[in-house]
């Protein structure tokens, strides 16, 4: 079941990607700090966190790694990969318990085109438009 509901949300990237349309993705991330850290410490396997496999933590709910995505988008015919965007970089309970969340909020804007850069928060947004796109705005200005 998990491999075919992979396949059939690739399948649908080609559906999406038009002339004329923008397409955001947000996907959970496989790469995060809280996966990575343990990977440096050796108390985790490396295979959980590299490999550009997805892992299905709940039913139907999948980790995806940055470049699988960024590889399957580069696939699909035409298509072009705007900006990423990464969020949550504040996520932790104790940033939360010590600071206002206003002011995570900012920090955590600030930090998002980071994402340019490396990929390492929970949540990250990718943009794509179809290449010849004409009258609408590209995906590198909507994020």
């Amino acid at each position: 079941m998990a491999g075919q509901s992979r396949r059939c949300a690739r399948s649908q990237l080609g559906g999406v990607l038009q002339p004329t349309h923008n397409f955001i993705l947000e996907y959970a991330n496989k790469q995060t700090r809280k996966a990575i850290l343990p990977l440096l410490a050796g108390a985790a396997k490396l295979e959980s966190a590299s490999t550009r496999e997805a892992v299905e933590f709940a039913a139907l709910n999948f980790d995806f790694h940055p470049q699988a995505i960024r590889q399957w988008m580069k696939a699909k015919p035409a298509s072009a990969i705007g900006k990423t965007l990464t969020v949550s970089h504040c996520g932790s309970a104790c940033s939360s318990a010590w600071f206002p969340p206003e002011a995570l909020a900012a920090l955590d804007g600030l930090l998002q085109p980071t994402g340019e850069l490396f990929q390492f928060t929970p949540s990250v947004f990718i943009g794509a438009t179809a290449q010849g796109q004409t009258g609408h705005r590209h995906s590198r200005e909507l994020l």
